[in-house]
């Protein structure tokens, strides 16, 4: 695997900064803490902007994520662009929260670093390269994405001696931005892309679900991979969101078809 590695503020690198932290407590007082991430990774944002001080149950309550449908479940919420503070907690947990202000504490900070992405080079017949993408930003998260990563890297274009018909290159990277990134530096690759495949969330035992942005997309990808077996087995469908490095092909003038694989149920 190579990693290329892009600085802060350096050409299509992150905008952003590397994070240190955080280190995070919601207390009644100094003593009793009613929330912290000694009890779980997932309690803050991330990233998440630092705060001290006391805060009135209101704009506490409007920082706080809950679960839509699961009572006992605690949300994860990333604001990447936003520098702003929130905390994530099951709703039985901020029902219980009935004081007039609680003290909340997070210590963090931002700090010039640097992303990272890997990427799996399987040299093919043709120069012509399909691009198999999964994630791997979510602290702490294992179905989103470390299951994609999984797949990409034990999919038969990984593991099989056999030489495959076209270049196979797995990247694995933050979503969006690392795909920006990596294709920013690598303009005269796009045009030898033919399409791709973008895993996630396949870590469960709900019904392979096939997303592409258009029924073109569907089309052009389904034959450049003679998907049979595949189209038989999966619900497609078809939606307006275009995949991790679709968007960020489109930013560049790109014009990469790409579906999206993971393991959802398709009416959600």
């Amino acid at each position: 695997m190579t990693i290329h590695e892009y600085p802060t503020a350096s050409s299509a690198g992150p905008g952003g900064s590397r994070r240190n932290g955080p280190a995070t407590r919601l207390s009644r007082d100094l003593d009793g803490a009613v929330w912290s991430i000694m009890r779980t990774t997932l309690c803050t944002w991330s990233p998440i902007a630092a705060v001290r001080g006391r805060r009135q149950s209101e704009e506490l309550l409007r920082h706080l994520h809950v679960h839509p449908r699961n009572p006992q479940a605690i949300p994860f919420v990333f604001k990447y662009y936003d520098r702003d503070w929130g905390l994530c907690a099951s709703q039985e947990l901020r029902d219980s929260l009935n004081e007039d202000a609680y003290r909340v504490v997070i210590r963090s900070s931002f700090e010039p670093g640097s992303l990272k992405v890997g990427e799996v080079v399987i040299p093919g017949e043709s120069q012509q390269s399909f691009v198999l993408v999964a994630h791997l930003c979510h602290p702490a998260m294992v179905n989103d994405d470390l299951t994609g990563v999984v797949v990409g890297q034990m999919s038969p274009a990984s593991c099989s001696p056999a030489i495959p018909l076209l270049y196979v290159r797995l990247l694995i990277l933050p979503e969006t931005i690392g795909s920006v990134a990596y294709l920013s530096h690598h303009e005269g690759l796009i045009p030898e892309m033919t399409g791709g495949l973008f895993l996630e969330m396949l870590g469960n035992d709900s019904p392979m679900l096939c997303k592409a942005p258009s029924s073109r997309t569907a089309a052009l990808i389904a034959a450049e991979l003679r998907l049979g077996a595949l189209d038989r087995s999966a619900t497609w469908e078809l939606t307006g969101r275009s995949s991790t490095m679709t968007s960020a092909s489109s930013m560049l003038r790109g014009a990469l078809p790409m579906l999206s694989l993971s393991r959802v149920e398709a009416q959600n």
